[in-house]
């Protein structure tokens, strides 16, 4: 993939660069099973207390599981930090000056929800680092007088994992490069940057039904076929297309005529359906 992430990128991410990137994650794994958005919560506001959790994923319905996200409930924990067995217990467990030690508020939910409680973690750590990791959790969940079986998993995402689960969402990944900048994005911008120049930020787009868009080789059976399409409809055909493998669309017409911005505008039409394609913009026109 020409923007492929790798784990160098993301243990170079400050504290809220990775929350932020973990709330894209679980917004693009929600679309990828079709369930709401509001299924993920990922508040980024790192410095207030939050009982041990940084986001969760809490959905009914559809799948059970995805590569990445165990169940139907997991609380995520984001650390960008070197972790060791010590740290991670003393963010299980809470040792008050006075009283005994607790749980926090977060792995207690997993636990009575049977849900997962998962470290988001922005450094490399190897298999047997993992394995300790997940271990000093099982003791501080026993030391707090609970059952860790009771936890449906116990994950810790490393900077390795978290590269490949961007790697699964290219929109993402093109994301990320585009924070990190460690490689030439000249000609390419996101759809929240090209949402930001004035062609487009200064000129709002006005929906007709006017008939102004004519087709190739696009077909899509849902749609009665005209000599020419709505926006709609056109968007709506395009969308079927690129559900193909391999598909490629080819906007074509006169310079002026707004080329640039029917791409635009289509990518805000696929958000809309709930889909996800990548689209990007180079400085000569669309791609």
């Amino acid at each position: 993939m020409f923007f492929e992430a790798d784990e160098e990128q993301i243990a170079r991410l400050q504290s809220l660069d990775l929350v932020r990137l973990m709330k894209r994650l679980l917004h693009a794994e929600c679309r990828l099973i079709d369930i709401p958005l509001r299924a993920a919560t990922v508040p980024l506001q790192i410095t207030v207390p939050d009982g041990g959790e940084d986001g969760r994923v809490d959905w009914s319905g559809g799948m059970d599981s995805t590569d990445y996200l165990p169940g139907r409930f997991s609380i995520f924990q984001s650390k960008a930090q070197n972790l060791t067995e010590k740290l991670i217990a003393a963010e299980v467990l809470k040792r008050p000056k006075k009283g005994a030690a607790k749980l926090n508020a977060a792995v207690l939910e997993a636990i009575s929800r049977k849900g997962s409680y998962i470290v988001f973690c922005s450094r490399k750590f190897g298999g047997q680092k993992i394995k300790k990791l997940q271990n000093a959790v099982r003791k501080a969940v026993l030391e707090g007088k609970k059952k860790p079986s009771n936890l449906k998993s116990i994950e810790i995402y490393d900077a390795n994992r978290i590269a490949d689960w961007v790697n699964t969402h290219p929109p993402v990944a093109l994301w990320l490069a585009s924070l990190i900048k460690d490689r030439s994005l000249t000609g390419f911008m996101s759809h929240e940057a090209w949402g930001r120049a004035d062609d487009i930020k200064q000129i709002p787009w006005i929906a007709d039904e006017t008939r102004r868009f004519s087709h190739n080789q696009i077909k899509n059976s849902e749609i009665k076929l005209h000599s020419e399409w709505t926006f709609e409809e056109a968007a709506a055909a395009a969308l079927d297309w690129l559900e193909k493998d391999q598909a490629v669309l080819r906007i074509a017409g006169p310079s002026g005529f707004g080329k640039s911005r029917f791409a635009y505008e289509l990518w805000v039409f696929v958000k809309s359906c709930g889909s996800v394609f990548m689209f990007f913009r180079s400085r000569g026109g669309c791609r």
